[in-house]
């Protein structure tokens, strides 16, 4: 699992339930 705390929002598109501080 590769967190990129610079693209909060690209994880969020993973929809690996990952929920970062933008929860959008």
């Amino acid at each position: 699992m590769e967190i990129d705390q610079e693209t909060p929002k690209k994880q969020l598109k993973i929809g690996q339930g990952i929920i970062t501080s933008e929860p959008c």
